[in-house]
């Protein structure tokens, strides 16, 4: 789906092949490529519509959180409610943190 005239261009007919393009491929350009994956996959398998749907149905559960310890940190409340919703998407904990991060979504606020 992305960049796939490029893609074409440099499809490797071999392992070894691949491991030269990785090898030659300037790191900022490889850096951009990982990111723009990572970024269509997670919007893909996790819309941020279903994303904030998933973070309601916890909101008793986060509630009691915040109640045993007020002064949670939003870093640390996204690494407790991310594996229940990757769960949910069959995703890792840490594409729903990015997800998260990169929306803006806040677990506190739904």
């Amino acid at each position: 789906m992305l960049h796939k005239d490029v893609l074409a261009k440099l499809r490797p007919s071999s392992v070894d092949e691949w491991r030269e393009l990785q090898r030659t491929m300037p790191d900022a350009t490889w850096g951009r490529a990982e990111y723009q994956a990572r970024e269509f996959a997670g919007r893909l398998l996790v819309p941020v519509n279903k994303l904030i749907e998933a973070l309601r149905n916890l909101q008793p559960q986060i509630a009691k959180a915040m109640e045993i310890s007020p002064d949670l940190e939003l870093p640390v409340l996204r690494d407790l409610v991310s594996p229940k919703i990757a769960k949910m998407f069959f995703v890792s904990d840490e594409v729903i943190k990015r997800r998260l991060e990169l929306e803006g979504i806040s677990p506190m606020q739904q």
